[in-house]
């Protein structure tokens, strides 16, 4: 399990201060105790990827996929507002009307992912998508991308502007460019930093979607 293996390594590797997973399956049952584990050890960065691919149970049964809406939702609630989430989406799957698209829609707005991959559906030869009936129009696939992606980006905004003045622990890749622990990109001002180091930083102010931060000295 990968709850276990995380937790393992954490125990293992005391050293290690910091850890973030990579995209996951929402329909594995381990994901419980990944958020479960997020939130008992503050060494695990509190973000989630899901690949999602949808938010309509009807486009996600034609994918095959084995997790649905609801099950994103209680994924969502167990972590109590505690773990900021991303999401991979597929815009115009065979047979995605406009209703179905709007489901997607809706749990987008409803559930507030920080961040979206969204991307048209491209038939691929041999698949069985490439040749389901009721193929979505390439120039409409398009336009929902920029749907997803406009809600996806008030979200992120919405979630920014809460963080603003507060403290984060941030680990600074180059160019005094850093990453938060809900892996949003931070600016910070003031003297260069070196890479690979941990510190404290205070969240001051916004640049598109980048904050600005300045190092919290210890005292």
């Amino acid at each position: 399990m990968l709850s276990d293996l995380c937790q393992q390594l954490l125990h293992d590797v005391p050293e290690i201060k910091r850890l973030r997973l990579s995209s996951v399956d929402p329909a594995v049952p381990d994901v419980k105790n990944i958020i479960d584990l997020i939130l008992r050890d503050p060494r695990m960065m509190p973000h989630m990827h899901f690949s999602m691919q949808s938010g309509s149970d009807t486009i996600l049964r034609s994918m095959g996929r084995r997790h649905n809406a609801q099950m994103v939702r209680d994924l969502v609630a167990r972590a109590n507002g505690k773990i900021s989430f991303s999401w991979d989406i597929i815009c115009g799957f065979p047979c995605e009307t406009d209703t179905l698209f709007n489901e997607t829609l809706d749990l987008v707005r409803e559930l507030k992912p920080i961040k979206i991959h969204a991307f048209p559906f491209s038939p691929r030869p041999d698949t069985p998508a490439a040749s389901m009936p009721n193929q979505v129009n390439r120039a409409v696939s398009k336009q929902r991308v920029k749907i997803i992606n406009d809600a996806a980006n008030q979200n992120k905004s919405e979630f920014m502007h809460s963080m603003l003045n507060t403290t984060v622990s941030v680990l600074v890749e180059e160019n005094n460019i850093a990453r938060c622990p809900h892996d949003i990109a931070i600016k910070i001002s003031g003297e260069p930093i070196k890479s690979k180091t941990i510190c404290n930083v205070k969240l001051i102010d916004m640049c598109g979607d980048t904050f600005v931060g300045q190092v919290m000295l210890d005292k």
